[in-house]
């Protein structure tokens, strides 16, 4: 049964250029938006909804997943994702504080990894290996992932691979996260330093070692793989794991790990593509040219390294750019100047009540 009201949420960017990942071609088409999900798909001047804004000028992309996400960087400039794009994001967090702060300074939709390494250090020393022992950690970190999921994010565990000092830290975060029921994330060095570091304390690289432990299984997300030998290479892809920075040459590659493969990596089937169901996380480019029609990847490339999106639509609400915050026309040929004219008029109004 449709929910009361459901019909007002809907409205629709019409005529715009969309990129279609079935083909990997930009196509025209009006986007139907219900509440957070692309509802519908149709043909150019197909949609019958009312509420929509004109998008002929407009060519619309998937907004980017973006992995990782520099922490520091984003508490200098919070806003820095949307303004390139990127409606996903995971960063990795040393403590659950620092999750948590980072949930309000930004409005895209983030996946915090917190590391378990000093948890892990703490309790292999103490010879606490039993899984039973850490109920109360386990509390605390479902605590923590609560009001992460409140911001709209989510809050996974993770280790930092080049910082352990023994197996039995990998192990111990591995029992850590499968009492949890979630895989646990494991970050590769980032460094030349780092990972001949790891060899030297070893005698073996990261992958070897998490080889031999048995922690690569299908699903397990691994990170920061600039340091792999071909060896290493060798075992990752053997392994089924989602493998998170590998060089791509291909457009259609490097758009996929922008995009469809990165929201895999986090385990978000809802984001990273325009298509029915999916969720709305869209950008808009304005351009006067229609010569998109048709063209592939290497276009989706250029429009982000040429420049920003000048509109970032998130679960169906702009957060900010040509049309203002959260703003839907009521009529479907409003031009910008008057969206924001409306969004003028309505924070007034707020102010003054």
């Amino acid at each position: 049964m449709r929910a009361a009201g459901q019909d007002s949420l809907k409205w629709a960017l019409k005529g715009a250029t969309y990129f279609d990942h079935e083909t990997h071609r930009f196509a025209i088409g009006d986007i139907e938006i219900g509440g957070e999900q692309v509802s519908a798909i149709r043909p150019a001047g197909a949609s019958m909804l009312v509420r929509g804004i004109d998008a002929r000028r407009y060519v619309c992309t998937p907004g980017l997943v973006g992995v990782p996400i520099d922490g520091q960087t984003l508490a200098l400039e919070p806003d820095r994702l949307i303004q390139r794009g990127m409606t996903t994001g995971a960063l990795f967090f040393p403590c659950a504080s620092e999750c948590i702060r980072a949930m309000r300074l930004t409005r895209a939709r983030l996946y915090a990894h917190l590391l378990l390494n000093p948890f892990s250090r703490a309790r292999v020393a103490q010879g606490a290996v039993d899984p039973r022992v850490y109920a109360p950690e386990l509390r605390v970190f479902e605590r923590v992932a609560a009001q992460v999921a409140r911001h709209g994010g989510r809050l996974l565990p993770a280790i930092d691979c080049a910082c352990v000092s023994s197996a039995h830290e990998l192990l111990f975060a591995q029992d850590f996260a499968h009492a949890l029921g979630l895989k646990l994330n494991l970050v590769l060095s980032d460094s030349a330093q780092a990972a001949r570091a790891f060899r030297e304390r070893f005698y073996c690289t990261e992958m070897q070692l998490i080889a031999f432990l048995q922690l690569l299984q299908p699903q397990t997300a691994v990170w920061g793989l600039s340091q792999l030998t071909r060896p290493d290479l060798r075992i990752l892809r053997e392994s089924g794991v989602k493998a998170i920075g590998l060089p791509q040459t291909k457009p259609e590659e490097r758009v996929d790990a922008a995009t469809i493969a990165a929201a895999a990596a986090l385990g978000d089937p809802k984001c990273g593509r325009i298509a029915p169901g999916m969720r709305a996380d869209l950008c808009l480019f304005s351009t006067a040219d229609r010569s998109l029609q048709g063209s592939g990847s290497e276009s989706f490339l250029r429009l982000f390294e040429a420049s920003n999106p000048n509109a970032v639509i998130i679960a169906g609400q702009f957060v900010g750019g040509d049309f203002g915050e959260s703003a839907v026309p009521s009529d479907s040929n409003a031009p910008a100047s008057l969206i924001k004219q409306r969004q003028a008029d309505k924070r007034e109004r707020t102010q003054t009540v």
